[in-house]
């Protein structure tokens, strides 16, 4: 995941966060120098961390400076390795007052956790940073952020970069920092990516920018570098608690534990895999799939054509036109193929195959697909629009951190 994020297309440079500020005086070789040494300064400074505490955000950024996706945070708490200490680290997703630690490693054993299934399992803990990295599911389970800061400290990322042009004083939040444009030196692998650090105290990663082939960035702000870190209760250290929620449930694995569900409620087995897929028709009559181009999270609600369903759905509309968080969709089921929907905003879709591919055992049933493609929540029935506004909430939350695509 990281590697593909990397090997991009060069994109036009721009500072990641803060204000430029021009130095006349100063000339392109200087400037060029200072580029050097503060890029061999950073690689030096993040291969010094015994501990680290770091929140991270990362959003999606057009050439224009919009921002194309809702940001996803994260929390990384890090203990180098050593010889007379074991690999110790905590992903924590944004997740609200539902959420949940993703990822808790004591050296020992590594607890992997989905705060929206509310179970976890424990694992043997990776013999090393690069064991973890290359394992699909747990670097997917990372995010790009974490998996960046962990390939940078054990020199995968940083490690064959040279600057490719001179360095750019800002001011980001108040600290004096310098953005430098960064080239692999492997004709290989033609990454380019831009690094912001701190010129005033240690120099530190404040921002970091990888160019897409569309034009757009991901653009990645570091912050509270053991600043703000919290003590764990149970061993003294920042974030490190292998203890979950009391309201979860410890499982072999979370595959297992999705599948566990799937004759007591068919749809819930849908959560963690991949949404089926299913032609709709729109007003106009248009076969569409609502889960084209995702840059958000996508809720849909499955009803029928009776008044506890209309109701749903009015309730729906309310969430959906107040939170431009998600993209909302009614899915009417219908076996009539010449039904068109009410209403532009609603879907129409074959009673008989879609209720087979989603499991579908009542209606309304609600859905929520990330643009990962998975399927990240299922309810069926309604509970009236407070209850679903109160649990959206967090649940948005939640999904601000599950990552674009493996």
């Amino acid at each position: 995941m990281l590697a593909a994020t990397l090997i991009a297309a060069i994109a036009t440079p721009a500072a990641v966060g803060g204000v430029v500020v021009d130095d006349e005086s100063t000339t392109s070789s200087d400037q060029t120098s200072s580029a050097i040494g503060l890029l061999e300064a950073a690689r030096s400074f993040l291969d010094s961390l015994t501990d680290l505490d770091v929140m991270v955000e990362t959003s999606v950024v057009a050439s224009d400076g919009r921002v194309t996706a809702p940001p996803k945070r994260s929390a990384l708490a890090f203990s180098r390795q050593s010889k007379n200490r074991p690999l110790r680290f905590s992903v924590h997703s944004w997740s609200g007052p539902s959420g949940g630690s993703d990822l808790v490693c004591d050296g020992r054993s590594l607890l992997v956790g989905d705060p929206l299934l509310r179970r976890f399992d424990l694992r043997i803990a990776p013999p090393d940073v690069r064991t973890m990295l290359s394992d699909r599911d747990l670097s997917i389970r990372l995010g790009l952020g974490a998996a960046f800061l962990f390939s940078a400290m054990c020199e995968d990322t940083f490690a064959d970069l040279s600057t490719a042009d001179q360095a750019t004083a800002i001011e980001v939040a108040g600290v004096k920092a310098s953005v430098i444009e960064c080239r692999s030196t492997d004709p290989e692998s033609p990454r380019r990516l831009q690094l912001t650090v701190a010129t005033e105290g240690d120099p530190i990663l404040l921002g970091v920018r990888l160019p897409l082939a569309d034009g757009n960035s991901i653009v990645m702000k570091f912050s509270d570098w053991l600043g703000d870190a919290e003590v764990d209760p149970h061993d003294g250290r920042p974030r490190f608690s292998m203890t979950p929620p009391p309201s979860w449930v410890k499982v072999a694995s979370l595959t297992e534990a999705t599948e566990a569900g799937e004759a007591s409620a068919p749809v819930q087995a849908l959560v963690g895999r991949r949404a089926p897929r299913i032609a709709m028709r729109d007003a106009e009559g248009n076969m569409v799939d609502p889960l084209t181009d995702m840059t958000v999270p996508v809720a849909m609600l499955f009803t029928a054509d009776d008044a506890l369903n209309d109701r749903a759905a009015r309730d729906f509309a309310t969430l959906t036109r107040s939170d431009d968080r998600f993209r909302g969709y009614r899915i009417q089921l219908a076996s009539d193929e010449l039904t068109l929907p009410r209403d532009d905003r609603d879907l129409v879709a074959d009673i008989a195959g879609c209720g087979s591919s989603w499991r579908l055992s009542g209606l309304p049933t609600l859905v929520i697909i990330t643009p990962d493609g998975r399927v990240r929540a299922a309810q069926v029935g309604h509970p009236g629009l407070s209850t679903w506004s109160a649990r959206l909430t967090p649940l948005l939350d939640r999904l601000a951190s599950v990552p674009d695509a493996e």
